[in-house]
C-alpha cells in the first residue's frame, strides 16, 4: 500500500492501514526522538504521542501541500522539540528553586531540633509545584 492509501485507511479508522503505517515509520521516528532528546523512555512517550496525533488528525492531511513523508516529519519534529523546549526550561526552573531551597536552610546546628526540620521540609515542599511535589510523595 502507497502512504496516501495509508492514511486513505487511517481516515476510516482502518486499523491494519494504521499498523502498516506503524511498522512502516515508528522506528525511523523513534530513532529521530532519541537522537534529538538523548532518552528512549521519552522517544517512547514522543513516539506515542506522534502517532496518536496521526490517528486523530489523518483527515487534516493535504497531499496537494506535502507528501505523507513531509508531513508525517513535520508532527515529529514539531513534537519531540516541543517536549526538548519543556524538558529544558522545567530543568531551569528546577535549578533555580533548588538554589534557592539550599541557601535557606537553616544552620547544621539548629537541625538537631526534628520540629525546626519538620517546618524547614514543609516549606521546602510549599514551594514546589503539585506535579513536583506528588513525584516526592510518592517517592518517600
Amino acid at each position: 500500500m502507497t502512504d496516501s492509501e495509508l492514511i486513505a485507511g487511517i481516515i476510516k479508522r482502518e486499523r491494519r492501514a494504521f499498523d502498516l503505517f506503524y511498522n512502516r515509520y515508528a522506528q525511523i521516528i523513534f530513532n529521530l526522538c532519541v537522537r534529538i532528546l538523548k532518552d528512549e523512555a521519552e522517544a517512547q512517550d514522543v513516539l506515542q504521542e506522534i502517532l496518536l496525533q496521526i490517528w486523530r488528525d489523518a483527515a487534516r492531511f493535504d497531499p496537494e501541500r506535502a507528501s505523507v513523508k513531509t508531513w508525517l516529519f513535520t508532527i515529529a519534529r514539531s513534537r519531540v522539540l516541543d517536549r526538548y523546549r519543556s524538558r529544558k526550561a522545567a530543568t531551569g526552573r528546577l535549578e533555580e528553586q533548588g538554589d534557592a531551597v539550599i541557601q535557606q536552610a537553616p544552620a547544621k546546628e539548629n537541625l538537631e531540633d526534628a520540629s525546626l526540620m519538620q517546618q524547614y521540609v514543609r516549606a521546602a515542599l510549599a514551594r514546589l509545584s503539585r506535579d513536583q511535589r506528588i513525584v516526592l510523595e510518592l517517592s518517600y
